[in-house]
């Protein structure tokens, strides 16, 4: 017989099982409806056309954006494309050197 007590456990644990069992079969737990209209895909569609790019994919956009070649280019066009300073007005995006700030 289950005390009341027992029968919580036994509820949370069944949740938190079918929680586990989710993320071990990497189950999306949302999809956009439309992937062509998200905020990432108009920006890299943005990247593509003001770098002369062809990335094709968000992994391919990531790794464009984390190499130290082209840094301090994504920090430009990220702030222009958001809208929160020009390429010129940006102190920020200029001073990014292989990763780090460089020291004034």
């Amino acid at each position: 017989m289950f005390t009341q007590t027992s029968l919580l456990y036994n509820i949370e644990f069944n949740i938190l099982l079918c929680e586990l069992r989710a993320i071990m079969a990497k189950t999306a737990l949302w999809i956009p409806s439309g992937v062509q209209s998200t905020n990432i895909e108009y920006f890299r569609r943005y990247i593509n056309a003001k770098n002369g790019l062809d990335l094709k994919t968000y992994h391919e956009l990531h790794a464009w954006s984390t190499h130290p070649s082209t840094l301090a280019q994504f920090w430009s066009d990220a702030l222009e494309f958001l809208k929160i300073a020009s390429p010129s007005q940006s102190r920020f995006a200029s001073s990014f050197k292989v990763g780090r700030l460089k020291s004034r």
